[in-house]
């Protein structure tokens, strides 16, 4: 794992390298910094296995988290540019709570991604305005925490599952000036181990399939 970070890595700097020799009178299609705040709309399945079944009042209504990257163009034309988008971190939350006669039940996901990279296409349809269309490679760290309170509390249980892996990402985005509005689908699944070793299936793979609005920044 760690040599394919510093092969990405070594990628990305001989990328910035080479970009520096094309400057760009167009703002759409120079390479820069990015932050965009994400809310997601996840599947069914999000933070369980791929058969799952549980009660609608269970199900997450929405993520939040936030992504921090950058881009460079390989020596673009004055309409297109084609690169290398680098999201260095992407982390996001999802929580859902909910009371039963007897307990009450609470469930988060937490996805940490890294170092995402991809090919990014932009078309600059005018000095200001492009749009986007790229696809993210995700190496992922995904948590799930389900807990359980009951009126007594010798019976409270909690249930840790945990692992890294890769997901995906496609995605498309407008930008006017700096400011920039995307939508992104992420899909996949992680394999995740019981942390607390109780369990009698100690090994899952967990989905990450979910649906996102992305609003930031483009500099």
């Amino acid at each position: 794992m760690m040599k394919k970070v510093v092969i990405v890595l070594a990628i990305i700097l001989f990328a910035g390298n080479m970009t520096r020799s094309y400057a760009q009178k167009s703002r759409t299609l120079s390479k820069g910094f990015s932050l965009n705040f994400i809310i997601g709309f996840p599947s069914g399945t999000y933070g369980l296995k791929s058969d799952s079944n549980i009660d609608d009042k269970s199900k997450f209504v929405a993520i939040g988290g936030l992504q921090i990257g950058n881009r460079w163009y390989f020596s673009p034309t004055k309409k297109i540019g084609l690169g290398l988008m680098v999201n260095w971190i992407d982390f996001s939350v999802a929580y859902r709570s909910v009371t039963d006669v007897d307990a009450d039940w609470n469930r988060l996901v937490a996805d940490f991604s890294f170092c995402e990279f991809g090919p990014v296409g932009t078309v600059a349809i005018t000095d200001n305005i492009a749009l986007d269309l790229y696809y993210n490679i995700r190496p992922t760290i995904l948590t799930r925490i389900t807990s359980v309170s009951y009126n007594y509390p010798e019976l409270n249980d909690e249930e840790v599952y945990s692992g890294i892996g890769y997901s995906h990402a496609l995605g498309t985005a407008f930008r006017y000036k700096e400011l920039n509005v995307g939508f992104e689908y992420v899909f996949g699944s992680i394999k995740c181990s019981d942390i607390d070793n109780e369990s009698g299936n100690r090994d899952s793979k967990l989905m990450v399939n979910n649906f996102r609005i992305k609003l930031g920044w483009k500099f």
